[in-house]
């Protein structure tokens, strides 16, 4: 970010129009781009981890403002975390786009672990994934791209064995949740929509490009030298990962124990159980203050 430049000053008044709407962005972001150039390196940090989720003391915000003479030129009212999070899924795109990146993609690998959750938090993750891909459009998120990678099983498990199209709308309906009632039906609905879509399968070009690269990296980290090997067996649903698994797993086995070995692949068939133990929040996030 460099202060004093068209893109961080359009960053600025964006921020600051969005905070005077009252209610889409905080009045502390307009404030800590205000006060970045006028602040010494050091404090830049703890405005750092605030932008990543980090808390950050409206006190010494509001300390840094009278010190540059600006108390009142922001109305900073106090906003909930969770509010926070949000704000910041609108910030982050805009911080991203002034320093030169088209935006921000995230890809959210293992999405069927979400169909180990209980009834209740299935529905409100479908309705949170609803948002992520762009189906939300009261709260939309521009400047962000989202995939979501799902195991090939899971709308045949899911929503046909175990009826989440039925039945999850009904759980969240009971707990008055009539918004996320929508999201999780669209969510669901996309689901079944885009279920053909998978990626294409390499081929030998692409597996023996990849494995030039790969050997290259490996050698680099360990400072060996990785033998040739066959690409492997050509399957039709093999995926890029498994090939690359195979040549580390051989390379490994052959730097450590000096031999060559033959590896057999198998299908772990997908876990379905539900599980309370992959519901407990995660630990909070650093703090800067409390």
């Amino acid at each position: 970010m460099k202060p004093a430049t068209e893109p961080y000053d359009q960053l600025e008044s964006w921020s600051t129009e969005e905070a005077r709407k009252g209610s889409s962005l905080s009045a502390l972001f307009a404030a800590l781009l205000w006060l970045i150039p006028r602040l010494a390196p050091d404090e830049h940090a703890r405005i750092a981890r605030f932008f990543g989720g980090g808390r950050l003391n409206a006190t010494a915000v509001k300390s840094w403002l009278r010190a540059h003479g600006a108390a009142k030129l922001f109305d900073l009212k106090p906003a909930r975390e969770a509010e926070l999070v949000r704000q910041r899924l609108r910030f982050a795109p805009r911080l991203l786009a002034s320093i030169g990146l088209a935006g921000w993609c995230i890809l959210l690998d293992e999405a069927e672990l979400i169909g180990r959750y209980s009834p209740l938090q299935r529905g409100r993750s479908y309705a949170e994934l609803a948002r992520w891909l762009g189906l939300d459009e009261a709260d939309a998120l521009p400047g962000i791209a989202t995939v979501a990678a799902f195991a090939d099983d899971y709308v045949d498990e899911m929503f046909h064995h175990r009826r989440d199209e039925e039945l999850i709308p009904q759980v969240l309906e009971r707990k008055g949740l009539e918004r996320q009632v929508v999201l999780a039906r669209n969510c669901m609905a996309e689901l079944r929509r885009r279920r053909g879509i998978r990626l294409v399968a390499p081929d030998e070009t692409a597996l023996r490009a990849a494995q030039t690269r790969i050997a290259e990296l490996y050698g680099a980290a360990y400072h060996w030298n990785p033998s040739d090997l066959a690409l492997g067996e050509r399957l039709a649903a093999k995926s890029i990962r498994q090939y690359i698994k195979s040549w580390i797993t051989q390379w490994d086995i052959e730097r450590l124990y000096g031999e060559r070995p033959a590896i057999e692949a198998r299908t772990l068939q997908t876990d379905y159980t539900e599980s309370a133990e992959l519901e407990r929040a995660a630990p909070a996030a650093d703090t800067d203050e409390e």
